[in-house]
This record gives structure tokens, C-alpha cells and sequence, in this order.
């Protein structure tokens, strides 16, 4: 299992994206709040999870104190989901095969476990 404590919440990925422009031509890329959030956490990862990179099936419990009335609880997860590959604690992110997640104003950061789920097969789907 790795426990880790976040400094604050990420941005919603309703603000992940940004138009890029380079002379003629447009595209859609990463904001860089959002991919500044992302450097920002996998630092954080990577300074908690103590050299554990967990492999095989993992679920991802998420809990932090509700920003504000309008905030989307899975709007806040994929940026940490990322954070949690780019610092190491696992190898890709498709390893998550259950999520958890729940507001509770009584907590002072946000949490994250990762924790194996024993006995699912890689590609099987959990209960």
C-alpha cells in the first residue's frame, strides 16, 4: 500500500486544456496550470511513496475536503491518477481497475491509497 498526502487539489480537467498556436496552425494541448499541477504532484509522489512502484491490479482511494459547492469529484481525479504514474507509484495508469472516492470536509489534505487488490488477474475486470 502507499499512502500519500497531497498539498492541495488539482485543477478540474474542465481547465486541462489549452489552444496552442504556433504561426499557422492550431492545436489542443495540456494547459499549463494543468501539466504544472502535474510536475507539482509526482514530486510529491515520488518524495512519499518511499521506492514502492506497486505492479498488477491496484485500487485508487481518493479523499479531500470539497473546494466548493460546484466541484466535480471526478473531475479532480485524473490529474492525480497521472501524478501517481509520473512519480512512480505505478507503472501506467490503466492498472487502475477500482476507484474510490469521496469529498469529507473533515479531512485537512487530500489522500490518496494505492493499494494491490490480490488475487485479480491483469485484465480482468473487479467487482
Amino acid at each position: 500500500m502507499i499512502l500519500i498526502t497531497l498539498p492541495d487539489l488539482p485543477p478540474s480537467v474542465n481547465h486541462s486544456l489549452a489552444v496552442r498556436r504556433r504561426g499557422s496552425v492550431t492545436r489542443l494541448g495540456k494547459s499549463d496550470e494543468y501539466l504544472a499541477w502535474i510536475r507539482k504532484g509526482a514530486w510529491h509522489v515520488q518524495a512519499q511513496r518511499k521506492g514502492q512502484c506497486l505492479s498488477g491490479p491496484v485500487e485508487f482511494r481518493f479523499t479531500a475536503k470539497r473546494p466548493c459547492a460546484a466541484s466535480d469529484l471526478d473531475n479532480r481525479l485524473k490529474p492525480i491518477i497521472d501524478a501517481c504514474q509520473q512519480g512512480g507509484a505505478i507503472g501506467n495508469d490503466n492498472q487502475i481497475v477500482r476507484i474510490v472516492a469521496e469529498w469529507d470536509d473533515a479531512i485537512d489534505a487530500p489522500t490518496v491509497i494505492l493499494q494491490p487488490i490480490a488475487g485479480l488477474q491483469p485484465g480482468r475486470e473487479a467487482a
